[in-house]
């Protein structure tokens, strides 16, 4: 559908997006140099319900849609007292800017620049609009008594309290100036101009574009990248708002009429890309990130305005080419004739000749729909290089566009091998509608028009005709291409070979119904990436031609919906515990599809079998491990199409030759003692001996390639401990005097042979061996473990391991290799030291050391290394060093009754015990009581419950007793209420970490001992100089946490962390800093919510819980 064919970037001009212009740089000689000359000021705002959009588009005047309102950026002068006519400095341009794109647009295919603009008939200034990299410091002249890092050259942000990203309202909307302070008051520091104010009862501007106040992140860091970016380099284009008759400079069209529009003053301005004025640097469109329209030239008096409706950036889907010969297709020189080729769009909206080739339909506004075609518009394109003769058809010339059809959602080629046909409408668009030509066209299009599709430009296939006949016939063309009938066109010899961009490729066609189907090279449906739309001069009874072909709805037709299938079969079977095997089939045909991807193209085939013998099972007694694993598998595909084509493969023959095969078949086993022998030296050597090896070979076949594989590797390892459970006792510190012994030896070897599957030019295949490859290495082990002392409080461990390739000339057979010795590889060390000293129950005080060394000398390192240079190293060192502390309430205000593990349980205790002291004092035994300060007292249980005593407000019983509610706490029932309290805390937890990690490459000598360990910078000075240092890098993490618990019930939980963590790091001389702050950081649970009244009944357990986090990353 042609609705796709124009590619535009239409720059929103809404309000909010747009910022003050920056000052301008441009050159002094053309005009557009404002450095350090502020602004005319000035209002930009969306006025609403002011523009039709049949005042700016006249088309539409007769269509509903003519009537509604649209939306345009209006410039409006400010009133007379904001203009300071005294400032020396002071001009008549003004401005906006604003950010497109963090990483740049890339506009090098787009054409033209195109604004509508309404100066309400001034016709005085220009408009100008810069677009690549544009100094973001529009803010220059802040208050003269403000703070010094203000205004020019500083990046000026409401986002300082804190510096996050979002505004803070009560504490950052303050304005670029940072001072809060009504204009009226005359603040220190305030701008006095800076308020927001807007309502749209009264449509008010004068104080739309003001800072303070607006609930808007207010910065000059347009791009959020957290600098203020100062560098110019774009383009600028000028349109002289004095242009007032269409065809003078980039006045393209106007709407002002004398008579039918005297008040429409709306024009459109057009200006080629390839027009702008260089600024500054190098510009690119390639890479555009800013974009800024400023006036310039206007009168400075209020109410001066200027309106733009649209600000569009124009490019075409379909990409124009050079015209080109005919014989070669090549590009002609650019001072050779070549008439002109364009491709343009004509539709059903603003071109009242237009009719589609179908009812586009209508709307929901019963309006009809929008239809575009694409226009081939070309005028004398050369039919006749000579002037007439037999070579005019070799010698013609040909205008071209094209379009690249990727698949955008994946960056792949389209595949119309799925689709039986491809149509197209095309008609001459010279011929009126009505039969005859349009007005101003004195003959019909001439010339052939074709349409071409493929991979690339030198493989493609062609549809073309001649029938572009007017006259009567000026009703649309439907094209319709089988596939099939194409494609099998590649099966017949080639006609001739013919010279496509410079490279020959082989042609063939036919001729259907009058219109040919051609075969350029060697192309596939299965891989479309380009649509080419032209036509071309090989008329020979004409010098040149001149048309107008309209085209529309180029579509795939008719989906093949061909069934597809999947099958798969596993078994497996266990005879006791002797023998394990399984097997597994698969099968897939070409047209099985996935729910989530296309048919799968290929059929498919493969089976596997494997088994597993414990061979030890035959000699249990000697308490040894023996498997002996075996699997052997096959598969097979075979493609619907060609390889690299798109013609069907039917003859069993062709399926043979593009099928692919693999067979794989390999076998391995591990030797292991399972029991302790008796005997010593056995217990020492046999033992602790484990044994492995393999041997896989494979063999496949393509279309283009068979080969046949074999490895086989081989593994051995010793592990000892002899001092594993042996230690002896110092001063309470286990002391371990053995460490653990770890040896390896690894080999493996690998042969290839292969061979390339050719064909000659009479089609027979045939193999061209390749030299085989063979691959062998051998490489030794060493790792020892370590724990020398340990107790319950202190801990220390070691760890060593080291590679060595044992096989260092590959050139010599493997034991003469080894006698020439060997090379380290690869080594590493851990360390760690942590003490938890027992100071108090309460108090438990953790600290440890841990640090990691690696070495590496492996070949990869050496890459890039010079003649002479000894071998290179990779070093690498981590350490971390942390203390933590826990300290427990519940451990420092411990209960005084005993009994009970639970604290919940504890606490219901202690609440009964609490009731039971506090009720006695009123307890009675016989009438009397047993407080022996209201001996000779008596009383009912009743008389105090009643709250009414013989001394009326007393507090006191008839009997003088004083009442519960009225006893007074003592300190004791103080410092349980303080413990109660306490012991509802969780431990107090507190860690402080430091990370610190540094990598160096090209290192010649080993680093210190203290480097290795964690205790000293890395000497530079050890680096081999003169080289590309780029891994390396080092970085340190400093952080703290803090976290707790509250628990103040036996249902309500409370958890609470606070964190705070400092990163610096250095990577290729760059340098960052980041801090990260984690607080709040909270959750909270409530259980039993089951014994409300409201849940009893629906719920038998009950729970509800939160959380909330908030972390800030600077």
């Amino acid at each position: 559908d042609m609705e796709g064919v124009e590619d535009s970037r239409e720059l929103s001009i809404t309000r909010g997006v747009w910022s003050p212009a920056s000052e301008p740089v441009g050159p002094a000689s053309d005009g557009l140099d404002r450095s350090n000359q502020p602004a005319l000021p000035f209002n930009w705002y969306n006025p609403e319900n002011i523009v039709r959009r049949q005042e700016v588009f006249t088309e539409l005047s007769d269509q509903r849609e003519g009537q509604d309102f649209i939306q345009v950026l209006e410039f409006a002068v400010r009133d007379s007292q904001d203009v300071n006519t005294s400032d020396p400095d002071s001009t008549g341009w003004m401005g906006v800017m604003r950010n497109l794109s963090t990483t740049g647009e890339d506009f090098s295919e787009k054409k033209f620049l195109e604004i509508w603009v309404n100066d309400f008939g001034v016709a005085q200034g220009k408009l100008i609009f810069d677009m690549g990299e544009i100094s973001e410091d529009f803010y220059t002249r802040p208050p003269a008594d403000s703070v010094s890092f203000k205004g020019r050259g500083f990046l000026d942000t409401e986002d300082v309290d804190p510096y996050d990203g979002d505004l803070t309202v009560s504490r950052e909307d303050f304005g670029l100036d940072n001072v809060q302070g009504n204009d009226d008051l005359n603040v220190p520091g305030d701008d006095g101009n800076d308020d927001f104010e807007f309502r749209r009862s009264t449509k008010d501007f004068s104080k739309i574009n003001n800072y303070e106040g607006n609930s808007l992140l207010d910065t000059e860091d347009l791009d959020g990248d957290n600098f203020l970016d100062e560098d110019n380099a774009y383009f600028s284009y000028v349109f002289d708002l004095a242009d007032t008759t269409v065809g003078t400079g980039a006045l393209v069209l106007k709407n002002y009429d004398p008579v039918e529009r005297p008040d429409n003053h709306w024009r459109l301005y057009r200006l080629p890309l390839d027009d702008g004025v260089a600024v500054g640097g190098v510009p690119r469109l390639r890479s555009v990130k800013y974009a800024r329209l400023w006036a310039d030239g206007l009168a400075d008096s209020s109410g001066v305005k200027v309106q733009v409706a649209s600000v569009k950036i124009v490019g075409a889907a379909w990409l124009e080419e050079k015209i080109s010969t005919n014989d070669t297709v090549e590009p002609i020189p650019d001072s050779e004739p070549g008439g002109a080729f364009r491709v343009n769009v004509v539709n059903n909206k603003e071109d009242n000749f237009y009719f589609p080739p179908f009812d586009p339909g209508e709307d929901i506004n019963n309006e009809q729909r929008r239809e575009q075609s694409l226009v081939m518009d070309y005028v004398d394109i050369p039919s006749d290089e000579l002037g007439g003769g037999a070579d005019s058809v070799d010698t013609g010339r040909q205008g071209s566009a094209y379009k690249q059809v990727l698949d955008t959602g994946q960056g792949r080629s389209q595949d119309f091998t799925q689709y039986e046909s491809l149509s197209f409408f095309f008609r001459d668009g010279r011929a009126a509608e009505g039969g005859g030509l349009r007005e101003g066209f004195s003959e019909p299009s001439s010339g052939t028009m074709f349409f071409r599709f493929g991979p690339d430009t030198t493989n493609f296939y062609e549809f073309s005709t001649a029938r572009l006949t007017a006259g009567e016939d000026a009703a649309w063309r439907e094209v319709f291409i089988e596939m099939q009938p194409l494609t099998e066109l590649k099966l017949d010899p080639p006609e001739k070979l013919v010279t496509v961009e410079g490279r020959q490729v082989e042609y063939r066609s036919t001729v259907v119904d009058g219109d040919t189907l051609a075969v350029y090279g060697a192309p596939t449906l299965a891989r479309v990436r380009r649509m080419t739309l032209g036509v071309r001069g090989d008329d020979p009874s004409r010098s040149t031609i001149s048309g107008e072909i309209w085209v529309n709805e180029i579509r795939l037709r008719s989906v093949m919906k061909d069934t597809g299938y999947a099958s798969r079969l596993t078994g497996n079977a266990r005879f006791a515990d002797l023998l394990t095997a399984s097997g597994g089939m698969r099968k897939l045909d070409s047209e099985f599809r996935r729910i989530e991807g296309d048919r799968h193209g290929t059929n498919e085939y493969s089976w596997n079998v494997r088994g597993d013998l414990k061979l030890n099972k035959f000699f249990d007694g000697l308490g040894v491990s023996l498997p002996v694993t075996g699997d052997y598998s096959y598969s097979e595909t075979t493609p619907r199409l060609a390889p690299n084509s798109d013609i069907e493969l039917i003859d069993e023959a062709d399926k043979i030759e593009a099928r692919s095969t693999t067979r794989r078949q390999g076998v391995s086993s591990r030797f292991a003692k399972t029991r302790p022998s008796r005997n010593p030296f056995l217990r020492y050597t046999v033992d602790n001996l484990s044994v492995n090896g393999s041997r896989n070979t494979s063999s496949s076949r393509t279309p283009f390639l068979v080969s046949e594989d074999e490895t086989i590797t081989g593994a051995a390892n010793y592990n000892l401990s002899p001092g594993q459970n042996r230690t002896f006792r110092v001063a309470g510190f286990n002391v371990s005097y053995f460490p653990t012994l770890q040896l390896g030896l690894n080999g493996r070897q690998s042969f290839r042979e292969s061979a390339d599957i050719r064909e000659d030019s009479s089609g027979t295949r045939f193999q061209e061996v390749r030299d085989p490859v063979r691959t062998r290495s051998l490489e030794g082990s060493m790792g020892v473990q370590w724990d020398p002392i340990r107790s319950n409080t202190f801990d220390t461990q070691f760890s060593f391991n080291k590679r060595q390739d044992l096989d260092l000339k590959k050139d010599l057979g493997l034991l003469e290799s080894v006698k020439e010795g060997s090379r380290e590889l690869r080594r590493d060390h851990k360390s760690r030291v942590s003490w938890r000293p027992g100071v108090v129950r309460w108090l438990r005080p953790v600290l440890s050391y841990d640090t990691n060394y690696i070495e590496d000398r492996s070949p990869a390192v050496q890459t890039g290394s010079q003649v002479g240079d000894p071998l290179l190293r990779r070093v690498e060192n981590s350490n971390t060093r942390e203390i933590s502390t826990s300290i427990s309430p519940r451990q420092i205000f411990r209960e005084n009754t005993s009994g009970g593990r639970s604290s919940r349980g504890r606490a219901t205790r202690n609440r009964a015990r609490d009731e039971q002291i506090r009720n006695k004092g009123n307890t009675q035994r016989g009438g009397e009581v047993t407080d022996p300060t209201q001996e000779g007292k008596t009383g009912q249980p009743g008389d105090a419950a009643d709250g009414e005593g013989q001394d009326g407000e007393s507090g006191e019983t008839g009997d003088g007793e004083e009442t519960e509610g009225t006893k007074r706490p003592g300190l004791g029932d103080l410092w349980n209420g303080f413990t109660r309290f306490a012991r509802s805390f969780g431990d107090l937890r507190y860690t402080y970490r430091d990370n610190r990690s540094s990598r160096f490459s090209r290192v010649g000598d080993r680093p210190t001992l203290q480097y290795q360990f964690g205790f000293q910078e890395f000497d530079r000075g050890l680096q081999i100089p003169g080289s590309n240092l780029i891994e390396d890098n080092t970085s340190a993490t400093f952080s703290n946490r803090f976290d707790t618990s509250w628990n103040p019930t036996q249902t309500f939980y409370l958890d609470t962390a606070y964190a705070r963590s400092v990163s610096r790091s250095v990577r290729n001389s760059s340098r960052t800093k980041t801090l990260d702050v984690t607080w709040p950081d909270l959750s909270v649970n409530v259980d039993g919510l089951e014994k409300w009244r409201l849940f009893q009944r629906w719920a038998k357990t009950s729970s509800v819980n939160g959380s909330f986090r908030r972390q800030t990353t600077r």
